[in-house]
């Protein structure tokens, strides 16, 4: 295809006129990476008034620990130090995040707003905001026997989370303890013989 023309002009030379240019398609707005397609996530930037935008996965690591942020909506979610879920005006707890309720942690205890405490397990944290409890999900090293203690429904399982969303499908057993798996998708051929929350999973696999 001839990408532009010439134009006789009237002296005898020519004028190159270019081609118009093919359609590109926009970049798309996001707030999280739910309004990504597959293959895509958000590429969060601090501040509201710059807008982010969906774009390739980067395979990020994300730490494990819970961080406060002040969302655009005014309140306060807690994520990743190193992966926001969705978009945020700062690091750190919106105004009056301490004029709230304290979260119960299911064991007697009280955790109050905008604080962090150990989970009942020992091996955890969680902390308490205006949508209430967030706890992290690392493996306990004292989550129970090894899987050939109890047969062959505690072998390892296939299953993991992939993408830096906010899903969650259930709890895996892998190999050693029973650990969440969120994400944008669960990946593996076990990915439908998840346990329904953790005490189920320890119920057979762990004590």
């Amino acid at each position: 295809m001839v990408a532009a023309a010439l134009a006789a002009t009237g002296c005898g030379s020519s004028v190159v006129i270019p081609a118009p240019a093919a359609d590109v398609p926009s970049a798309r707005a996001c707030q999280s990476t739910a309004d990504c397609v597959r293959g895509e996530e958000c590429h969060i930037v601090e501040g509201c008034a710059t807008p982010s935008y969906c774009g390739p996965l980067l395979g990020r690591p994300c730490t494990g620990d819970l961080a406060p942020y002040c969302g655009c909506d005014g309140r306060t979610f807690f994520a990743s130090s190193s992966c926001p879920s969705r978009t945020f005006a700062r690091r750190g707890a919106c105004e009056g995040i301490d004029a709230g309720a304290p979260c119960a942690l299911g064991d007697g205890r009280f955790c109050p707003q905008g604080q962090r405490c150990p989970a009942p397990d020992g091996c955890n944290t969680c902390t308490c905001g205006p949508q209430g409890l967030a706890c992290t999900e690392i493996a306990c090293l004292d989550a129970g026997p090894a899987p050939t203690d109890r047969g062959p429904a505690c072998r390892f399982m296939d299953a993991r989370g992939e993408g830096d969303c906010d899903g969650y499908f259930g709890v895996t057993w892998n190999g050693t303890a029973c650990v969440g798996v969120t994400g944008c998708r669960c990946v593996g051929a076990d990915c439908g013989r998840l346990y329904a929350d953790r005490p189920s999973c320890l119920a057979a696999c762990g004590g």
